[in-house]
């Protein structure tokens, strides 16, 4: 794993920054160091995971094809993140991308239910101890695809 993070590492600072392919780069080590938090548990990896995912987002349109699958990778981030230090800042942040993200994802993609599924898994972690009926009915028609299209939970 460390030699995918040091040639992903090199890659990216090969590659110009004008090249097409550098946020690809930058995107790859964030992936990678990702990974290896989720096998090591280092947090300073998620951390530089989240930099790192921020900076690809940072250097694309947002029309960019690769955008929400990006998006997606961070806000999985700062939830991991959340789960270890309890910082509600980074579960709000979390939800609040995977609400974007949803936006930029039409019915009919194939990562759609995806993304549906961790928000509304994300939503349940903040919802956790709470035990609101309405929250809970929001919740279970976004597990099952049916979510409502003006509700503060699904559109913030």
């Amino acid at each position: 794993m460390d030699n995918a993070i040091i040639n992903c590492q090199k890659a990216f600072d090969l590659t110009p920054p004008t090249h097409p392919l550098h946020p690809r780069c930058l995107g790859k080590l964030a992936g990678t160091l990702l990974a290896r938090f989720h096998i090591l548990a280092d947090p300073t990896d998620l951390d530089h995971a989240i930099t790192k995912f921020r900076g690809v987002l940072g250097l694309w349109p947002e029309t960019h094809p690769l955008r929400p699958a990006y998006l997606t990778s961070l806000a999985a981030a700062l939830k991991a993140r959340f789960e270890r230090s309890r910082d509600y800042a980074d579960l709000r942040e979390a939800i609040m991308i995977f609400r974007r993200t949803l936006a930029l994802t039409l019915p009919g993609d194939p990562s759609r239910s995806g993304i549906l599924m961790s928000l509304a898994l994300t939503l349940l972690t903040q919802l956790a101890g709470r035990n609101e009926a309405q929250d809970t009915y929001v919740i279970s028609r976004l597990i099952r695809g049916q979510a409502p299209h003006v509700h503060p939970l699904v559109n913030g």
